[in-house]
């Protein structure tokens, strides 16, 4: 069943990749390019909330560990934070300012976007585990590997800035694409354990449409 939701999943991936954003992105401006960076940052701000409110819910104990490992490397002990990765790559390899980078606010359609990612992980639901690590999936890695695949050859154009000198960027590309062996597989195992039936797959895939879909709307205010 897990192979069955794995084909959907690269379905959502290929349709993701053929936002006219990706298509428009080499003719925009590098002012709207910053802009996008900006606003994908307000709701980089927001993922160890995100991911800590939808622990709290998660009732098999292997997948509250999940997010932990995840949000251990989000925040590492004695490493710069992710965060702090962002704003190198920001103000130390782009160039923009600390102000604009810690000033910037969230566009109406962007405070949509993590209103809706929050109600996602909203506890009660049914099969919250199956719904809620779906939605992290989709949401929180899947999607997020697929966009900065885009960015990441943009960074090089743009600024020529080597994939391997970006500390944000580049590395979440390479740890959360699909198939990389990093965050996004980790959830393999347990879902597995979760996708067991026709019912359960109905359920998994209805949350990764539903996770695809607030993520795909946030791209639609740069077209």
């Amino acid at each position: 069943m897990f192979k069955k939701f794995s084909k959907f999943e690269d379905v959502l991936i290929n349709k993701f990749n053929q936002h006219p954003l990706w298509a428009q992105l080499p003719k925009r401006s590098n002012a709207f390019f910053i802009r996008l960076l900006l606003q994908l940052g307000c709701i980089s701000n927001h993922f160890v909330m995100w991911y800590e409110q939808a622990k709290l819910g998660i009732n098999i104990e292997f997948g509250k560990e999940l997010i932990r490992s995840i949000l251990r490397d989000e925040v590492s002990r004695n490493l710069p934070t992710h965060q702090d990765n962002r704003l190198y790559d920001l103000i130390e390899k782009i160039g923009i300012s600390k102000k604009l980078a810690l000033s910037v606010k969230p566009s109406p359609t962007t405070q949509k976007t993590i209103k809706k990612l929050f109600n996602l992980v909203r506890y009660p639901q049914s099969d919250y585990d199956l719904r809620v690590l779906v939605s992290l999936r989709i949401a929180g890695e899947v999607l997020v590997a697929e966009t900065y695949r885009h960015i990441v050859p943009a960074l090089t154009t743009r600024f020529s800035i080597k994939p391997r000198d970006s500390k944000f960027y580049y590395p979440h590309f390479k740890h959360d694409a699909k198939d990389a062996k990093g965050h996004t597989d980790s959830f393999d195992k347990i879902l597995k354990s979760l996708i067991i039936d026709e019912r359960t797959l109905a359920i998994a895939k209805a949350s990764a449409k539903k996770a695809f879909a607030i993520r795909l709307a946030f791209y639609d205010q740069f077209v």
